[in-house]
């Protein structure tokens, strides 16, 4: 029996193969049900979905067959993708490409083949879904239209397989990206901590040094490196904590949200004091998860809310929790100037700011920081404002203590939760 030629785009179908994921695999439901279905309409003993490999034809279904692959050389379905077309061989006995193939001339005794090629969304056979008899004979117009109309279904089977693994692939790339980036963030912002202490303190010291004796010119000058260089330290201090937020284990306890507050108000006092804020702070549940995060991100939601105080009135910001079909969600509700809708979902990233610096002091790092530690607990942040009334900055938590037990342990090295 003469080998099947390759197909003209082999090296891109076997790319498309091996993006599926599913050589090798265990059996399927979805894939044998198809097999027992093309099987029974079109009265055959034996049903395959075959899968093409370089050097194989791989059985991801077999009904009426035990053997889980054959040689690519002695595969029928070898034959079948090189066309547009289902393959139909009659008589496997009086085929030129079969009459002295192994499985004809010995078991199974195949005589006669049915197989549609299975194509991936861009064109490629990867395989096909056959059926086999071992008496001569000839599909009737209705088998092969629904022979044909599985092999649709198995093609689809095989597409949703490609597309989950290819994302699986590329959310693999994004995750070794971002710890890179996360990496390259604290090093760098670690490594220029001492140069930006050393700036500072020379400017101070030089302010001594020449107190007096410079002329406003060059005063002025003095005040923009000094400025300039707190800006950075600041920058860096808040590259550090966005870093520290992605970075660090996270140490999930069970414990009192209403502390976590406390501990921000307490960091924010001297700001709640002199701004003349009213903070009303709603009776908050026990939740799952690490202090350190949570208070963080009070500090920041709260920060916000004194940052961005309307200046017509003084601040009223509300510490919010309600539940909802069982789940707990909170929020930071303020009286400020609020957001424009169409940056409600820009506000969260990395150093995005609304106004200049000259109008508010910040990196817009704030914000980037409170979703990471989000997204660490498996929850959601958004906000609901409106420009002139007031922001309500919402979150969930998504840790349980299930979950939370798994985190431990996975932490302390020890086996995984099921």
């Amino acid at each position: 029996m003469p080998a099947a030629a390759l197909p003209p785009d082999e090296a891109a179908r076997m790319t498309a193969l091996l993006q599926c994921r599913i050589l090798d695999t265990p059996p399927e439901r979805s894939f044998d049900d198809l097999t027992q279905l093309a099987a029974r309409l079109c009265e055959t003993p034996i049903s395959l979905v075959s899968l093409v490999d370089d050097d194989r034809q791989w059985f991801k279904s077999a009904c009426g067959l035990e053997a889980p692959q054959t040689p690519r050389e002695s595969a029928f379905c070898a034959h079948a993708i090189l066309g547009d077309t289902p393959l139909i061989v009659p008589d496997a006995t009086r085929d030129p490409r079969t009459v002295d193939n192994g499985l004809v001339t010995g078991p199974p005794h195949i005589r006669f083949y049915a197989g549609v090629p299975l194509r991936t969304a861009d064109g490629h056979a990867l395989g096909t879904l056959c059926v086999i008899d071992t008496t001569p004979r000839e599909l009737t117009t209705r088998q092969l239209e629904d022979l044909t109309a599985l092999a649709h279904q198995a093609s689809s089977q095989l597409e949703l397989r490609r597309k989950a693994g290819r994302l699986t692939q590329i959310n693999a790339e994004l995750s070794q990206l971002n710890r890179e980036l996360d990496e390259f963030t604290h090093i760098a912002s670690h490594d220029l901590q001492e140069p930006l202490r050393k700036l500072m303190s020379f400017s101070a010291l030089l302010r001594q040094d020449i107190d007096g004796d410079l002329p406003p010119r060059a005063t002025q000058d003095l005040d923009f490196i000094v400025d300039a260089a707190g800006r950075m330290q600041k920058l860096v201090n808040d590259l550090l904590a966005l870093s520290r937020s992605g970075r660090s284990a996270l140490q999930v306890n069970p414990l009192e949200l209403g502390d976590c507050v406390q501990d921000a108000l307490a960091a924010l006092s001297e700001r709640v004091r002199s701004s003349g804020a009213r903070i009303h702070v709603e009776p908050l549940p026990t939740v799952f998860g690490d202090r350190t995060l949570l208070t963080q991100l009070y500090q920041n939601l709260v920060g916000n809310a004194l940052k961005y105080a309307h200046p017509d009135r003084p601040a009223e910001i509300r510490i919010t929790a309600e539940q909802r079909s069982g789940a707990w969600i909170f929020g930071v509700r303020d009286n400020g100037i609020g957001i424009p809708a169409e940056y409600t979902d820009q506000v969260f990233a990395p150093f995005k700011r609304l106004h200049g610096r000259s109008e508010y002091d910040g990196t817009g790092i704030g914000l980037a920081i409170c979703r990471k530690a989000i997204e660490r607990h498996e929850g959601r942040i958004w906000v609901e404002s409106e420009p002139g009334t007031g922001s309500h900055f919402r979150f969930t938590l998504g840790l349980h203590r299930d979950h939370s037990e798994c985190l431990r342990n996975s932490l302390q090295s020890q086996p995984s939760c099921p």
